[in-house]
């Protein structure tokens, strides 16, 4: 049988992201982050592998990261000449 991995709750996403659960109740109205699934009437939870894979999207690889910073470097095409 395959190992299932617990949901991540209100207080797990904050903790890992680093946000208040304010922050993380607003990111959520503006679909900034993956709503979460119903869990009875009052519980809320995300599936690790969908947290793990919106950041990986959002933050991008390490490598992705390190092409961001080099162009961030370079000065902008000047439209004066």
């Amino acid at each position: 049988m395959k190992d299932i991995e617990a949901p991540l709750t209100k207080a797990d996403v904050q903790k890992i992201l680093g946000i208040s659960e304010r922050t993380l109740e607003r990111w959520i109205k503006a679909d900034l982050i993956p709503k979460p699934k119903l869990l009875g009437p009052a519980r809320v939870y995300w599936s690790r592998a969908v947290i793990k894979a919106w950041l990986e999207k959002s933050l991008g690889t390490p490598e992705q990261e390190l092409k961001r910073k080099r162009r961030r470097g370079r000065p902008r095409n000047s439209l004066d000449g």
